[in-house]
């Protein structure tokens, strides 16, 4: 069968990023691009219940960053309307909600939780600065938990931080590696940001608040449409003839450079661009039982959405914020977003109504299933926080994500090498946020960037930056 030089696998943010990319700056290099859904978006991808509310796939939000111009001009481009809002966020502890960062607010939490937390961070930096005491922690110590203990020290890390972070990554902190908390993958700060003393202190005396945005920030978000309608847009603009949705790579005989689909179909590439996960990428590669082990290597978790329309208004405290996380172990989920507060248009028309939308992290040993206890517990958690009362859930909503976030465990950098080292002298180049398998570059603007990025380098030998380097962008 005649093929493309460029088979492009996977229609979310990476692999409509490449196929743009070809199209625009390499018109006569022959593509295609495929996905096993029937839609455009992968995990970026929107839904609307029959009630007519609007869910997203997890809660995306666009904090671009300054170095993507080629990103933005794709977003200008797509003739969306959009609707900008204040970008609050918190945690819910202490049967309230604090902003975030959750480390700079501990003059929150009431006293009998604060002044330990407090003492414990002066003693802390007295012993980092004159190099004793017996937490001090190596600077060389990679990995999470040890980076907690650094920078926080025992109090607010045993608390607080390793709690909220077991929760949402469900691995133990010394499992993890640190290499991604420096970076800011989806917000202005660090992923983990930092505290000074001096101005916690500052901020406690005057009882004011210091939180990750200012009242002038804005975030944009389509008004109509959810984050999905952005890759529907674009992929609109690759041409249908170019796309095969609805087909999924079965085997890959990488000998022959060939990709065996779903439909029954094959297809020889000169170069497979793939953003489809990397741990079933390898798996797909039939010939080659050792790329098959690596991939085995990988660690992941999976995602339980959980997601409501409410008729009624939202509880006054909840009004205008984004999401916030949920530490209390007595709650299944660790964050809830409220997608009626990013747009109007994600809620019916002629209301009152709200949305609220539940994740809940499972280790990949866990099942990611949905049944009448887990939606039994969600409501409970929910009411328990005050987000319903009396207000009525006219529509539901419910998604599992077998690949929920790519796990930045001890010895993943290792591991990626290794695959990379196999697959790429194959033509194969895997990208995006779980073919690169790199959270610190698995936002959106990441992702499409990694597309656009790896077809200069296959094309004209450009080095990629956003993959192979990304504290440069971050």
């Amino acid at each position: 069968m005649a093929s493309p030089s460029i088979i492009i696998a996977g229609a979310g943010p990476c692999g409509i990023g490449a196929a743009l990319t070809l199209r625009q700056a390499y018109s006569s290099t022959p593509f295609i691009l495929i996905d096993e859904r029937d839609h455009a978006g992968g995990n970026a991808a929107s839904a609307v219940t029959p009630e007519g509310f609007l869910f997203d796939y997890g809660g995306h939000v666009l904090f671009v960053h300054e170095k993507y111009a080629a990103f933005s001009a794709t977003l200008r481009s797509l003739d969306i309307e959009w609707h900008e809002s204040e970008p609050i966020r918190g945690v819910h502890m202490f049967g309230k909600l604090i902003p975030t960062p959750i480390q700079r607010h501990v003059h929150r939490f009431p006293p009998a939780h604060a002044w330990p937390i407090f003492s414990d961070l002066l003693l802390h930096r007295l012993g980092k600065a004159i190099g004793i005491g017996r937490r001090a922690v190596p600077e060389t110590a990679d990995n999470f938990h040890h980076h907690l203990h650094r920078s926080f020290g025992r109090e607010l890390t045993r608390r607080i931080m390793e709690p909220l972070n077991r929760k949402m990554w469900t691995l133990d902190p010394q499992e993890m590696s640190s290499e991604w908390v420096r970076q800011r993958s989806g917000s202005p700060l660090h992923n983990v940001p930092q505290v000074r003393l001096r101005r916690m202190l500052k901020h406690a005396i005057l009882r004011t608040d210091d939180p990750a945005w200012s009242r002038n920030d804005r975030v944009p978000y389509p008004r109509e449409g959810g984050m999905g309608t952005i890759w529907q847009r674009a992929s609109e603009r690759i041409g249908a003839q170019r796309i095969r949705l609805g087909r999924s790579i079965v085997a890959i005989e990488t000998g022959k450079r060939q990709i065996h689909l779903s439909d029954e179909t094959h297809h020889s590439y000169t170069a497979l661009i793939s953003s489809i996960p990397l741990d079933t990428l390898a798996e797909c590669c039939i010939d080659r039982p050792d790329i098959q082990s690596l991939g085995k290597r990988l660690r992941r978790s999976s995602a339980i959405l959980l997601g409501f329309g409410m008729r009624g208004s939202i509880p006054e405290r909840y009004r205008g914020v984004h999401s916030f996380q949920c530490p209390d172990a007595s709650h299944p989920f660790w964050r809830v977003t409220i997608p009626s507060n990013f747009s109007p248009g994600n809620v019916p028309s002629g209301g009152p109504y709200y949305s609220l939308l539940c994740e809940i992290s499972r280790a990949p040993d866990q099942p990611a299933m949905i049944d009448d206890n887990l939606r039994r517990d969600v409501l409970q958690g929910l009411r328990a926080i005050g987000l319903m009362d009396d207000q009525a859930v006219v529509s539901t909503f419910e998604k599992t994500l077998a690949h929920g976030y790519p796990l930045p465990f001890q010895g993943r950098d290792a591991a990626l090498a290794d695959i990379h080292e196999q697959l790429e002298p194959l033509g194969i180049f895997s990208r995006g946020r779980f073919g690169g398998w790199r959270y610190e570059v698995s936002n959106m603007d990441h992702a499409y960037m990694q597309g656009l990025e790896v077809v200069h380098r296959i094309m004209s030998g450009a080095p990629e930056t956003t993959y192979c380097a990304p504290e440069q962008v971050n």
